[in-house]
């Protein structure tokens, strides 16, 4: 134990500087919509074009933080907002932004146990607590059974490396002969970063299949089915099949107990990006729609979605830690191995950053229970606005499971120009931010709900403010709504 000062000695400065952040922070938290949705000043622009030279002398660090202030006002996208609805970005919560500052503030870092004892035990309870809150398997072995990264598209990375790992083990011969020709399979509507990945990792462009989906997004399971036998027929082996839990566009969530038993059937890795969807798995109503995800390899999640972390943290979830320190190990000349846990040697990190700190904070904050009733305000806010635009006439909605809190919609009749100029009316006047997506030839109105603080009325607000735009804007009088 660290031996308790006779006097605690406190730097006024730092105080003084951390209290301008705080000040922002507890202002943006407690009264968000005292901030525009989306704000970027003039001199934002200019500086971005032009950017400004760093000062040859220094200034005060109370100076120095109050300019960092002014200038994030200046130019914000304001996530807190409950009428925030773009891209999945969420209102961080307190207990997460405080929990990370708390580990960046004694630089502690999970990568190795003389590095941050403390920080390598939080890392271990954090994964644990995810594999059981997600009704996961447990860990087969001794090492943890994940690691975290700086999001989703290296978690995707990490997990196709295992996968293709586990196809050079399967097929020596032909690997060293040049023979063999391996396949990625997932739906058209996964996520980019696994073509990222898969650049990354050598493979040709081909390497990566993508299936059609359903009117819902799902992938379509007997194409799969159908072009799995295709390509072994063809001389090709699969290494990966990939189910997508949870899609960007529309949340929709891949057949996974279909997509796992071609996976071992053909004997391939089961790789799960469910790096925004896998936290409804906390709901029991909700994992009941997700059968499948206990027999999947590796799993995608991000805490920086829908657990309310800040940006910049990631999550792979495997059956087998021991699968990723035979991938990861490493080590050098001035490293004693004392045989400790040294989390490096299972990631592609060496020394980062103590992100888990502030997911544990958060779960030691709400509880587990109190975690769920934050995804149940979500989804009863999603849940709402869908059954408002399904009774009314004037809408039309893509069809969703009504699992996760993304709804698209557009006004029945509308062109695709009048849909964009209704989003961005909605964004520039401030009332509310939505996105357009593209969807099987059709221009939507999509709104992703990721702040826990939204409301039935938030949602009422918005669709009520639409109507009115509608109404104002729309060329046609036959595609005006009365109110």
């Amino acid at each position: 134990m660290i031996a308790a000062p006779r006097e605690w000695e406190v730097d006024p400065q730092i105080l003084a500087a951390g209290q301008r952040v705080l000040e922002l922070f507890a202002s943006v938290q407690g009264a968000p919509e005292q901030f525009p949705l989306w704000y970027a000043s003039d001199l934002i622009d200019a500086r971005t074009q032009d950017p400004a030279s760093m000062p040859e002398h220094g200034q005060s660090l109370d100076d120095t933080l109050a300019h960092a202030v002014e200038l994030m006002k200046q130019g914000l996208c304001n996530v807190s907002h409950p009428l925030y609805f773009g891209y999945i970005s969420p209102r961080p919560h307190p207990a997460a932004v405080l929990g990370d500052f708390l580990g960046s503030a004694l630089n502690q870092t999970p990568g190795a146990w003389r590095a941050g004892p403390s920080a390598t035990m939080v890392e271990v309870e954090v994964l644990h607590a995810l594999r059981s809150l997600f009704g996961l398997e447990p860990v087969v072995g001794r090492l943890p059974g994940g690691v975290f990264t700086g999001g989703g598209t290296l978690a995707n990375l990490i997990g196709l490396k295992l996968a293709r790992e586990q196809l050079y083990r399967q097929h020596p011969e032909r690997l060293r002969s040049g023979g063999l020709k391996p396949r990625i399979y997932m739906s058209r509507e996964g996520h980019f970063s696994v073509a990222k990945a898969l650049d990354v990792l050598g493979f040709a462009t081909d390497a990566l299949v993508e299936i059609d989906t359903d009117e819902q997004g799902a992938l379509l399971p007997e194409q799969l089915e159908q072009r799995l036998a295709h390509d072994v027929a063809s001389g090709y082996t699969p290494m990966c099949l990939i189910g997508v839990l949870g899609t960007t566009a529309t949340g929709a969530i891949d057949p996974l107990q279909h997509i796992g038993e071609l996976a071992r059937r053909y004997d391939a890795w089961f790789h799960i990006d469910g790096a925004a969807g896998l936290a409804l798995a906390a709901l029991p109503e909700a994992r009941r729609h997700m059968s499948g995800l206990r027999d999947a390899d590796s799993v995608t999640f991000d805490p920086c979605k829908w657990m309310f972390a800040s940006f910049g943290i990631g999550c792979l979830l495997v059956r087998n830690g021991e699968l990723l320190g035979g991938s990861f190990w490493a080590g050098g000349p001035y490293w004693e191995e004392r045989g400790e846990l040294d989390t490096f040697k299972m990631n592609l990190y060496g020394t980062r950053q103590f992100r888990s700190l502030g997911v544990w904070c958060l779960l030691q904050h709400l509880g587990l229970d109190g975690y769920r009733k934050l995804l149940r305000n979500m989804t009863g806010a999603a849940a709402h606005l869908r059954a408002l635009m399904a009774t009314d006439p004037g809408y039309c909605l893509i069809p969703d499971q009504q699992i996760m809190p993304v709804v698209a919609f557009r006004p029945v009749g509308a062109s695709a120009d009048l849909v964009t100029r209704l989003v961005a009316l909605c964004q520039q006047r401030n009332l509310a931010y939505p996105s357009v997506l593209e969807w099987k030839g059709e221009r939507y109105i999509r709104v992703a709900i990721s702040n826990y603080q939204t409301t039935l009325a938030d949602v009422e607000r918005f669709k009520h403010a639409l109507d009115e735009l509608l109404y104002e804007f729309s060329p046609s009088p036959l595609l005006r709504i009365p109110l």
